[in-house]
């Protein structure tokens, strides 16, 4: 992690980290700060094309964003 450019936002990364929250098996919500409209929109169409939480009824993705009403 160390190693990793902060500029650089892995989609791959993120996935796994959310698949390991997953397995916790605990009930709550994850919020995944990101730089901008346009990697929030990325990283939803990544998701949603997951096979675990795209086509899932246990997944809630919603994009926030201050320019969202």
């Amino acid at each position: 992690m160390k190693q990793m450019s902060e500029k650089i936002v892995s989609f791959e990364l993120i996935e796994c980290l959310l698949k390991y929250i997953y397995s916790l098996n605990q009930p709550g919500s994850v919020l995944v700060f990101l730089p901008g409209w346009n990697l929030i929109c990325m990283l939803l169409k990544y998701l949603k094309e997951h096979p675990l939480f795209g086509n899932s009824q246990k997944f809630i993705l919603l994009p926030l964003h201050s320019q969202i009403p």
